[in-house]
């Protein structure tokens, strides 16, 4: 494992509508600019029309692995797959619904310091411009993310569960960035 590259991991899920707008967002990154050491790695939790749709767009997104889980997993379970098939220290866990600020890789590595669980502030998009802090979407060490087994195979809560498990025992840090947009939308695990 390479302790200075980074990892996007992004697990989708019917998320055709959306995928190509996240993927666009996470290839802007600034921090890429100035480093080559990175990977998305997209998990596919068991859906076909996601996969075809992947497949037609991939050519456009430099250092994208694809995983495509044999069925319906869910995401956690999906998480933790793709997370264990990293292979780089720094994990950044996102949402194929969600969209990345341009500088939230970057700003994540600049304040993380020696913290391996870093939360940021998210604006919902779409039906809300509600701003909170982002439990799902966050910055994690893969030494962390193995140290404590990975998320729990819940259907949803299991990133809160999560850090419940670690804030104690480990270093964390909260930025007080807006970093991401959470999209609303009926089908989301939040609603």
């Amino acid at each position: 494992m390479e302790k200075d590259g980074v990892s996007i991991c992004i697990t989708a899920y019917k998320a055709q509508e959306f995928i190509k707008e996240c993927l666009d967002s996470v290839i802007s990154q600034t921090w890429f600019k100035k480093h080559k050491n990175w990977e998305i790695i997209l998990g596919i939790d068991g859906c076909e029309e996601t996969l075809e749709y992947v497949k037609s767009i991939m050519s456009n997104y430099k250092n994208l692995r694809v995983l495509m889980m044999d069925s319906n997993k869910g995401t956690y379970i999906t998480t933790n797959t793709i997370m264990k098939e990293a292979k780089y220290e720094n994990l950044f866990r996102f949402d194929s619904d969600d969209i990345m600020c341009q500088n939230l890789v970057e700003t994540v590595m600049d304040k993380k310091e020696d913290c391996s669980y870093v939360r940021y502030k998210l604006k919902n998009f779409g039906s809300s411009n509600k701003v909170s802090v982002a439990c799902g979407t966050v910055y994690l060490t893969k030494t962390l993310f193995e140290k404590c087994g990975g998320f729990r195979p819940w259907p949803c809560s299991a990133d809160d569960e999560f850090y419940c498990r670690i804030k104690f025992n480990e270093k964390t840090k909260v930025l007080n960035d807006i970093l991401m947009y959470r999209r609303c939308h009926p089908n989301s695990l939040t609603q």
